[in-house]
């Protein structure tokens, strides 16, 4: 049984799959390897020093999900306000990585 999946919603699954393709990806563009990654929550930064309107998100992403195996610490927070919050700051970056290439 999957303690995360087992409480989202369809589109909340879906929402969940593009959160992990992600994370898969920044892990290969930050060269995260399989030794970096525990089963543990990562201490924090403050979340102002990474911009306040996105520094929870931002922490979340990169100090939490790309070093925590799934479905273990901060992923099993992944529903409701949270899950859209995250997915809408995803979509800032990949507005933002798409701008600078044009």
């Amino acid at each position: 049984m999957n303690f995360l999946k087992d409480k989202l919603t369809e589109e909340g699954k879906e929402k969940l799959k593009e959160v992990r393709a992600f994370v898969g990806g920044e892990r290969k563009r930050m060269n995260v390897s399989s030794e970096q990654i525990g089963t543990t929550d990562r201490s924090e930064i403050s979340c102002f020093s990474l911009g306040q309107k996105s520094g929870e998100f931002a922490n979340l992403l990169y100090r939490q999900l790309i070093y925590t195996e799934y479905p273990y610490g901060s992923w099993v927070g992944l529903n409701g306000e949270v899950l859209d919050g995250l997915l809408k700051y995803i979509q800032n970056i990949k507005n933002f990585r798409n701008d600078k290439e044009q």
